[in-house]
C-alpha cells in the first residue's frame, strides 16, 4: 500500500514547476502502478505546448475555465469544472489557461 500526502511531495523532488505551472507528482512510473497521478495547477493567461510521446495521459478540470487544442487538426476544444480530456494518441496539443 502506498500513501502519499499532498504537502509533502510539494515539498520533495516530485514538485516540479516551470513557467506558469506546478506539478505534483503523486504516483511515477518507479511506484510500479502501471499509471502516474499528478496534480498540477496552472497559472492564468497562460499557453503551453505539450507533447508526450511515451506515455498516454488523462486530465480532469476541478477548477479554472481554459481550452485545449489538437495540433494535428486545429480542433479546439473548451474546458471548464467537470471536463475530462484524454490524450490518447500521443497527441501534440496546446492548453491554454
Amino acid at each position: 500500500m502506498l500513501i502519499r500526502k499532498l504537502d509533502e511531495i510539494r515539498k520533495s523532488k516530485r514538485n516540479v514547476t516551470d513557467k506558469g505551472w506546478e506539478s505534483s507528482r503523486l504516483l511515477l512510473e518507479e511506484d510500479g502502478m502501471g499509471f502516474s497521478f499528478h496534480i498540477t495547477t496552472l497559472k492564468a493567461g497562460g499557453e503551453w505546448t505539450f507533447h508526450y510521446r511515451h506515455h498516454l495521459e488523462a486530465v480532469f478540470v476541478i477548477s479554472g475555465r481554459g481550452s485545449v487544442e489538437e495540433l494535428a487538426n486545429g480542433t479546439v476544444h473548451q474546458l471548464g469544472p467537470g471536463a475530462l480530456y484524454a490524450l490518447n494518441e500521443h497527441d501534440r496539443h496546446t492548453l491554454r489557461a
